[in-house]
């Protein structure tokens, strides 16, 4: 049961959860317990809908394909870590966040909207990170540390809290922003 939208809620179980297309101007809420999940397309028939995706799995995740989402993308793991191997673009808010250690390896990117960054354990950044350049705050949050070897942007307030260390590993690890 949704508390939400008072609508009834089950929970998918499996392996690999792979979703081939969604239909554009839909809000998408999904309680899953699968350990890889993939999207093939989410970016609608070319009209101009958006389509917002909620994804709480209740153990580690890997995201390992392609993330291209018309409108705003929520991922939390509330048991195991969270593993983004694959680009992940959205036009609208992008909100990760993990009970465990987040990593993140591939590029994230927010075109209107704000990006979060949420882990109970360690915070890994090895892609950029990026938000627009008129709007959207990168808050990035862990319990344990946060370890950035890229380059974080936002055209708004970006914001690191850790409750270990924060790193940057080289030259390239950059943190960009009007209040960095």
């Amino acid at each position: 049961h949704s508390p939400d939208t008072s609508l009834q809620r089950g929970r998918l179980i499996g392996n690999e959860l792979f979703i081939n297309a969604l239909q554009e101007d839909a809000e998408i809420d999904l309680a899953t317990s699968f350990n890889t999940f993939r999207l093939n397309a989410l970016e609608g028939t070319g009209g101009s809908g958006t389509t917002d995706l909620t994804l709480e799995n209740d153990r580690g995740l890997v995201v390992d394909s392609v993330l291209r989402v018309n409108g705003s993308v929520d991922i939390e793991t509330t048991e195991g870590a969270l593993d983004l191997q694959a680009v992940v673009d959205v036009t609208g808010g992008l909100s990760l966040k993990s009970t465990d250690d987040l990593n993140i390896s591939s590029q994230l990117k927010s075109g209107q909207g704000s990006v979060s960054i949420e882990s109970s354990g360690n915070v890994d950044i090895n892609a950029a990170i990026s938000t627009s350049d008129v709007e959207g705050d990168l808050d990035i949050i862990a319990g344990g540390d946060v370890t950035i070897t890229s380059l974080v942007a936002s055209g708004e307030i970006v914001t690191v809290n850790a409750g270990g260390n924060i790193a940057t590993i080289d030259a390239t690890s950059v943190i960009e922003g009007p209040s960095a």
